[in-house]
């Protein structure tokens, strides 16, 4: 018989278990009982372990991430971390523990993200491992027995997994082991923990053993003892090893028939009910060790021939539960579940009223009724096996749940019974609910098309590296496997990619083979080729992932009501699916389950306020779907580039327009085939004709997407296990969401165009307004897409907290990826704060509310503008390159767009965003500008110059651009500044702004526009900036550094061009450079005229008096230019010929010319020392100062014979016997002394050339020796250099 599709009421949520952070998980090596690997340091080395991701093939991939066993414990304490994910990996050898609570109280810091890996010297033998904790005590209590007979006892405190350093020191500390004796003659099966103080162990042969120890015990010793059938003792069977007929090989031990395989207490901890592999049901009395009753699991009676065809597989251990239903009936004590796999596998539920009588203790409720559960809904041909359930109880036995697993092979699947105890049979019946698989698990893989680019390296990359869909250490290890059969070459050239993704491009892309000749190669090959090898990269990876979803074991926490899957390499929260999915899931079988949905889902209102059938919804998903499912890959290629276009597009367009505009550019005509529209109208013939179409039926689905705010608990917060929860559900949402929104996008489009309104007039379908509510929100899910599909790498703050811990790679800092949705918007969650909603339903409230909460359907341009000043602020330059396409056209995130430019150094582009949100921003007219709006992209400061003026808001951009010194358009903005300066009277709010104030901001602008100006080279607007300073100080200084820049970058002939300006000395600014530099100037190359002599090309060695004299000259400043030419040619001349005046003359050779020794230039000259020998250098140094003397002479030639003189400052003379300091004194000289000391200076040369030399140098004092003065000097003013 064909099974029937079930009700989809729940829906899985699947997180992956890799960690988060860099440093999260910490390995720790457990020594041997005996301390055979005990180091010799009395503390044991602990390590991060940085690198799980690295498997060479499939088997080290199974051993360092499949688990044999993984399961949940729920601790009684309720503090937190509260719920405990263990996991056995490295066949056997290691444990993994980690804290798996969704929520925790926000007070209780910091997160506990530590995973622990304990390694133990042997493996741990099958169900080893178990776990206990108290009320009383806030310590978890893990026990695990090896394959040596070794029971370690370790006792984890909270902080070990949220503190590294709580783990230092010796494990001696909180690892015991102890090897029990009976284990020496006995084997174990099975270990359960009923308390830290009480373990219970099933052996081979049949019997239970006790271990005990007092309060206060480490675990170093137990006290042992025995049950057997026989009553409490051991019998002689149990010493004497033997093998009987009917025993069951399990691993390496033969098993008695009578061997527990699944084991539970009584809620009174005064009986042990077992489940044995003879298939029979025993209670053992705790105190007197006997056994009272026993019952075959289907509560027949057995003929000892036949008990051999239902022995059970010793690998199955979740056969039996023990639960309190009180006030259910009147006698009973509690009650029993058991499960037996034959028959094609029945429910047995035992009603316990005295267990120690074998005869009237314990009867079956339902004798009459066969409980055998429906198998899930997949192929006929597949076979099902249920590997484990859980009963959630409830008082009076009212409202309790039955939850089921269901495994085949690497595949699982989860039904559920709601009921109450005492009317069980008919709820059995009609009650069954099943979990949905994420859709995202179903998502297409990447198909070729003809559309886009040749190369669908893209594509593929994406859909591997979606967030949350295969693990890294998955895609590495398919890497491993698909080069394999590579050449080393081309593994080498692998092995040259940085990061996972680039390896697997330089892999795929090396096995591209193409034909021989070059000549030939076309893209439709290319890309063929290229997908042929994506495609066997895909089922490497497919395959290998498949190992990961496999189930090991379904967890229930009772506290929280929240089932979970536990798989091999994951984990899955089951929650309640959201009205969207209900509809979507169901969207088949709605008309059938819709009579009897109030009594699964007693809470919902699911018709809504429009009042629509929920079958009638339903069958327009199913009818959108059916047509969009006929789709060719090209044509859903082709909807999905139209439709990124669409939602971005300028809504000034007519919507009529648009839609036609979308089924053209769509080609639906071409594209879509009769068969795919009759297809479509026979789907919306099942919800009554095109007639049925109107825009309630749309609402009430846009209804059903929303979620209402309920009140909140900010004393609760999200954990970090927490938050992989929340954003692998709102993965879920928005995946689901945007797939429905699409479909009736497409179906919308086609019936508006294709449907003659003539003959099927849709009288309450309006198109267009259906159009347009569909594309507002795909414009929005689709931002929700990217932010819950992009990750960013951050620092982990909590790993920073906890230094103290052993760091592989120390100078390293912890890395935390997570998705944008989580980073910027888990702030965003709050616990919801409802009575007698189990978590399972709060999990699917708080993923939709969560994102209801980013409020991108009320605010969408100030939370998307918000979303793009983080990444701004985070400096994520290709996040935000990829995310500028969503941001609106508005005033705020139009500067936003600014300050994306400038971080790109497009300061054009960016200029002009800031100019067009100038006017809003500075008026005030936007009040979405904040600290928290703007993600830390402004501070207080900046905040200051918004709604306060233009001249404000422009000093704040170019303020921007200085950061940038992208200096040319500080001064643009500068300008812009002072232009509305200049304009702007009043203040904010129609207040005149204070006069002091607006003069420090035009200083400020001023001073800005000049230095900006200057570093552009634009010297003539920084001319015109610096003859506006009002500040004369500041005039003054910047003055000298406008003379300065202009030296510095040959721009001295502009000097001469500027406007005249009296306020503005630059002759001052040169004066004061040249005395500043006064001790090393260049020689003037020969290239130089004696008018004006230019400034050397060397930046850092200007002749300043050489430029004074050129700027005198253009003011026309004859005497003035010959003065600086005269302090230039003094600081030419040696040190003893200018630094003393004297009436002595030059020491005379012998035919009565003056002469100076040689070395006397060498050592007065500025340039290297180590050139004062060269001939050649002497020679261009004498040449300057002959030049020197003619552009002196030239000057002063230039005015009236009376006039030609200067008043030259020299050192006052100093005699052996005076003790004064000496002071300048004022000179004149003439043009008559300086042609004459011209004269001599020739002759000095001249004298050189020709060798002739003084014996004697000459007296320090003869510099000036006089000669005729005129004026009021007395005797010559200058006789001779």
């Amino acid at each position: 018989m064909a099974r029937q599709e079930p009700f989809y009421l729940f829906k899985e949520t699947r997180l992956t278990l890799e960690p988060t952070s860099s440093r999260s998980t910490i390995f720790i090596r457990l020594t041997a009982r005996d301390g055979s690997n005990q180091s010799s340091r009395p503390n044991t080395k602990r390590s991060n372990v940085s690198d799980l991701t690295h498997a060479e093939d499939e088997a080290a991939f199974g051993r360092k991430h499949i688990a044999t066993e993984a399961s949940i414990y729920f601790r009684q304490n309720k503090s937190y971390p509260r719920s405990f994910l263990w996991r056995i990996l490295e066949d056997g050898k290691v444990l993994e523990l980690q804290s798996a609570d969704v929520n925790k109280a926000e007070r209780e810091k910091p997160d506990a993200t530590l995973r622990l890996r304990l390694g133990f010297p042997t493996a741990l033998r099958p169900s080893g491992v178990a776990l206990a904790d108290t009320t009383e005590h806030d310590i978890l209590t893990v026990f695990a027995l090896t394959t040596n007979n070794d029971l370690y006892t370790l006792t984890l405190r909270p902080r070990f997994f949220s503190d590294p350093a709580a783990l230092e020191g010796n494990t001696t500390g909180w690892c015991k082991s102890f090897q029990p004796s009976s284990f020496s003659f006995r084997y174990p099966h099975r270990l359960i923990a009923n308390s830290p103080l009480e373990l219970l162990v099933s052996l081979h042969d049949g019997g239970l053993l006790r271990l005990t120890r007092k309060a206060g015990d480490d675990g170093s010793s137990w006290r042992e003892t025995f049950f057997t059938e026989g009553g409490w003792g051991s019998s002689l069977r149990g010493f004497i090893p033997w093998k009987g007929h009917n025993t069951i090989r399990y691993g390496n031990i033969d098993l008695e028939q009578t061997t527990v395989t699944s084991i539970a207490l009584s809620p009174d901890d005064s009986h042990v009910f077992t489940v044995c592999l003879n298939h029979t049901l025993k209670a053992w009395n705790l105190s007197t060790g006997k056994i009272g009753v026993v019952r075959d699991l289907l509560n027949e009676e057995r003929q000892p021939r036949d008990i051999s065809k239902y022995l059970m597989d010793p690998t199955q251990s979740k056969l039996l539960q023990v639960f309190s239903a009180e006030g259910a009936k009147s006698g009973d004590l509690y009650y029993v579940v058991t499960y037996s796999p034959f028959d094609v596998g029945q429910f047995k539920f035992w009603a316990v009223r005295d267990a120690d009588n074998s005869e009237l203790g314990m009867y079956d409720m339902f004798p009459s009724v066969c409980l055998r559960p429906p198998e899930p809904y997949y192929s006929d041909s597949e076979i099902w096996s249920m590997h484990e359930f859980r009963i959630k109880s409830a008082p009076g036995g009212k409202g309790m749940q039955l939850w089921i697993l269901w495994k085949n092979n690497t595949t699982y699947q989860v039904q559920s019974l709601a009921f109450d105890l005492l009317a069980l049979p008919g709820a059995w019946t009609t009650s069954w609910v099943a979990m949905a698989c994420e859709s995202l698990r179903n998502a297409p893989k990447p198909v070729p098309t003809d559309l886009g680019s040749t190369d669908a390296t893209d594509q593929w990359i994406d859909y591997f590296f979606s967030h949350g869909r295969f693990t890294e250490a998955t895609l590495a290890t398919s890497l491993s496997l698909y080069l394999q059969n590579l050449s080393s070459e081309r593994n080498a050239l692998v092995r040259k990619g940085k990061t996972l993704k680039e390896r697997i491009c330089l892999a795929v892309a090396s096995t591209v083979v193409l034909g021989q000749d070059p000549e030939t190669i076309f893209c439709d090959q290319y890309r063929a080729e290229t997908h042929a090898q994506w495609d066997r990269f895909y089922y490497l990876v497919v395959e290998l992932d498949k190992r990961r979803s496999e189930a090991t074991s379904l967890a229930y926490d009772d506290y929280a009501d929240m089932p979970w899957v536990i798989n091999a390499d994951g984990a899955v929260a089951i929650r309640e699916c959201s009205d969207t999915e209900l509809l979507w899931h169901n969207r088949k079988t709605m008309a059938r389950y819709q009579a009897h949905l109030d009594e699964k889902t007693p809470y919902r209102q699911l018709p809504g306020k429009r009042h629509k059938e929920p079958a009638a919804v339903a069958g327009l998903l199913q009818a959108a779907k059916v047509f969009r499912e006929g789709f060719s890959p090209a044509l859903s290629h082709s909807c999905t580039l139209v439709l990124d276009s669409e939602i971005l597009q300028d809504s000034s367009y007519s919507v009529p327009a648009r839609i036609q505009s979308f089924y053209d550019r769509c080609n639906f005509v071409g594209q879509i085939s009769d068969d795919d529209y009759n297809k479509l109208m026979d789907a919306i013939e099942h919800i009554g004709g095109l007639q049925t179409l109107d825009n309630d039926l749309f609402l009430s689905i846009f209804d059903t997407i929303s979620q209402k705010q309920w009140a909140t608990d900010h004393r609760i917060a999200s954990s970090d296990f927490g938050a992989g929860v929340l954003v692998r559900g709102a993965q879920e949402t928005i995946h689901l969401v945007m797939d429905i929104l699409l479909d009736l996008l497409v179906m919308v489009v086609f019936v508006e165009i294709e449907i003659d309104k003539e003959e099927e007039p849709l009288e309450n379908f309006d198109a267009p307004r259906i159009y347009v509510r569909l594309l507002r929100l795909l414009k929005q899910y689709e931002v929700l897409r990217w932010l819950s599909q992009t990750t960013r790498t951050e620092s982990d703050n909590e790993d920073k907290e906890n230094s103290r811990q052993v760091e592989i790679e120390p100078s390293q800092p912890a890395q935390k990826t997570m998705t944008l949705l989580q980073s910027i918007f888990i702030t965003f969650w709050r616990s919801p704060v409802v009575t007698g909603v189990p978590y399972y339903s709060l999990l699917t409230y708080s993923c939709r509310c969560w994102i209801s909460n980013i409020e991108l359907v009320d605010a969408y341009d100030d939370v998307v503008t918000r979303i793009m000043c983080n990444l701004l602020h985070k400096n994520e330059i290709n996040l935000a390159t990829d995310f500028l396409r969503f941001l609106p056209d508005t005033a705020w995130s139009t500067y936003v767009k600014g300050r994306f430019h400038l971080s790109c150094m497009e300061y054009a582009m960016a200029a002009v965003c800031f100019k067009r949100a100038a006017f809003t921003l500075a008026r005030g007219k936007h009040s979405g500008v904040g600290t928290d709006e703007s993600e830390g992209l402004l501070d207080l400061d900046d905040l200051g110059y918004f709604r306060d003026g233009l001249p404000r808001y422009y000093l704040h951009i170019l303020g921007l651009f200085e950061k940038a010194r992208a200096h040319s358009f500080v001064a643009d903005f500068a300008r812009l500044a002072l232009q509305f300066l200049s304009l702007q009277s009043p203040g904010l709010n129609g207040a005149r702004r204070n006069s002091n104030d607006s003069d420090q901001l035009q200083t400020e602008v001023l001073s800005r526009l000049f230095y900006a100006s200057i570093q552009a080279c634009r010297f003539d607007e920084a001319y015109s900036a610096l003859s506006r300073y009002t500040d004369t100080a500041l005039q003054k200084s910047a003055t000298a550094t406008l003379v300065q820049s202009l030296t510095t970058s040959n721009h001295t002939h502009l000097l001469s061009q500027f406007p005249y300006n009296p306020r503005i000395d630059i002759d001052a600014a040169l004066a004061a450079l040249a005395a500043t530099h006064s001790h090393a100037f260049p020689i003037i190359p020969k290239s130089s005229t004696t008018g004006g002599a230019a400034a050397d090309k060397d930046s850092n060695n200007k002749n300043y008096h050489t430029l004074l004299a050129s700027y005198r000259l253009s003011r026309q400043d004859f005497r003035g230019a010959a003065t600086a030419l005269w302090e230039w040619l003094q600081s030419l001349l040696p040190t003893s010929a200018s630094s003393t005046p004297s009436s002595s003359s030059y020491p005379k050779h012998a035919h009565g010319r003056d002469s100076h020794s040689h070395n006397d230039y060498d050592d007065d000259d500025g340039d290297d020392s180590d050139d004062g020998d060269d001939e050649d250098a002497t020679a261009a140094k004498n040449e300057t100062i002959a030049r020197a003397y003619l552009a002196l002479i030239n000057v002063l030639s230039c005015v009236g014979e009376p006039q030609a003189f200067i008043l030259a400052s020299v050192p006052a003379p100093s005699t052996s016997t005076s003790t004064s300091i000496s002071t300048d004194k004022r000179t004149i000289v003439t043009l008559h002394d300086i042609r004459n000391a011209y004269q001599r200076e020739l002759d000095r040369v001249s004298d050189l050339q020709g060798g002739r030399f003084a014996f004697s140098r000459f007296s320090s004092s003869s510099v000036i020796a006089g000669g005729g003065a005129q004026g009021g000097g007395g005797a010559d003013a200058m006789d001779v250099f």
